[in-house]
């Protein structure tokens, strides 16, 4: 298997795995809550911001390993800049803000998966 999909394999099983204890420490803290409303708010947290950001800190070299906590952080921020921005402008040009959420992750994914295989 290519290089480049491997270390793309291998961030998104460390967010997985990050996803899971963060489900689990949120039910444990807000312990009074519903557990599907804990679950909601994750797995939306992760599939708007930590997921496109994992395939955009792919797109440029860094000294991190593959898998690790530290890229999994640098994605998070670096996904809720770009999609906060590409939102921002959406909206400037009249794309209704209720379809960000579903049109904007795959979106960035697509483009930068595009960019990262077409690199060499």
């Amino acid at each position: 298997m290519n290089k480049k999909i491997e270390t793309i394999i291998a961030d998104l099983k460390t967010a997985g795995i990050s996803c899971v204890v963060t489900m689990l420490i949120f039910a444990a803290i807000f312990s009074n809550e519903p557990v599907v409303s804990s679950i909601r708010i994750i797995v939306g947290f992760f599939w708007i911001f930590v997921f496109p950001g994992i395939f955009l800190v792919n797109l440029f070299p860094l000294d991190v390993s593959k898998g690790s906590i530290e890229k999994i952080i640098l994605a998070a921020i670096a996904g809720s800049a770009v999609v906060g921005v590409v939102s921002y402008y959406l909206g400037l040009i009249g794309f209704h803000a209720k379809y960000h959420s579903l049109v904007l992750p795959p979106v960035v994914i697509a483009a930068c998966l595009a960019i990262f295989l077409k690199k060499k």
